[in-house]
């Protein structure tokens, strides 16, 4: 049985890299972005054997978030589970604007191609 290709936004953070490692171990065929954490990601992979089973795209958000409905597009996922988000409480009182621009902003335009996907069955927001 083939399994559909999902697509998890922030594969590297925290919660991202669970849910990548126990997708991987279950077969899934996985496309995971990332911006910062690459060589803990890639280095945990590694340990795990678990690299060559996942594509990874790099994905920065506050400064390219069209790239996005392009990762979408080209990967064409039926699932995506969106773990790409900054969630620090106490730098989020510093920076307000920097939170809501990647937290939400960014992110307006591919929520509103969500429905333009036919690929697409499901959308998770983890936040």
């Amino acid at each position: 049985m083939k399994k559909n290709k999902i697509l998890i936004l922030g594969a590297s953070s925290f919660g991202g890299l669970s849910a990548t490692i126990h997708l991987l171990n279950k077969g899934y065929s996985l496309v995971g972005t990332y911006n910062k954490n690459k060589i803990k990601l890639i280095t945990t992979l590694k340990k795990l054997r678990l690299t060559k089973k996942i594509t990874l795209e790099k994905l920065d958000l506050k400064n390219n978030s069209l790239k996005l409905n392009q990762i979408v597009k080209k990967y064409k996922p039926s699932l995506i589970i969106d773990f790409a988000s900054i969630c620090l409480v106490p730098e989020s009182w510093d920076k307000p604007l920097d939170y809501f621009k990647i937290n939400v902003d960014s992110k307006i335009p591919f929520w509103k191609n969500l429905n333009n996907y036919d690929h697409l069955n499901k959308y998770i927001l983890i936040s």
